[in-house]
């Protein structure tokens, strides 16, 4: 499998699992958000949302 770089852009529900599973399988990625947004300020704060948790 060929490695790629990915930005995601939103931190939504979509965003956060498609930034999840890339990574899962491999990819490196980058996850994009607007500072003022809810779903943002949660992800930088606990590193989880509803639905996932991230590792560092």
């Amino acid at each position: 499998m060929r490695l790629l770089n990915i930005s995601v852009l939103g931190c939504g529900r979509w965003g956060t699992f498609i930034t999840w599973y890339a990574n899962k399988v491999g990819h490196n990625v980058i996850l994009w958000g607007r500072e003022n947004s809810n779903n943002y300020i949660k992800l930088d704060e606990t590193r989880m949302n509803d639905y996932l948790k991230f590792m560092i």
